[in-house]
């Protein structure tokens, strides 16, 4: 079997994540493990949201192996600077 994706959702509130079996197979529907979720700390700044996002992701994880990790995030990315140019109100750019 391979390995699962780390999927991973950075909401102005929260953080939710899961590790999912099957992602773009021929599966009707992913199989979900280890869905969890951390309040993001965006008062704090991004250092703390980084971290939010990595302890989370270690805990779901839990020493399995993933192919790959998937971020989402509300906003706009200008890639060629590497900067979010708009977020929702409670994450700064």
């Amino acid at each position: 079997m391979p390995d699962p994706v780390l999927a991973l959702d950075l909401g102005g509130t929260k953080i939710r994540g899961a590790l999912v079996h099957g992602a773009g197979g021929t599966a009707a529907r992913p199989n979900l493990e280890g869905l969890a979720e951390a309040p993001t700390p965006a008062a704090h700044g991004p250092e703390a949201i980084l971290g939010a996002v990595a302890a989370l992701a270690e805990r779901i994880r839990a020493g399995t192996r993933v192919s790959a990790v998937g971020l989402s995030s509300a906003g706009v990315i200008d890639s060629a600077r590497g900067r979010v140019t708009h977020a929702t109100s409670s994450l700064a750019g």
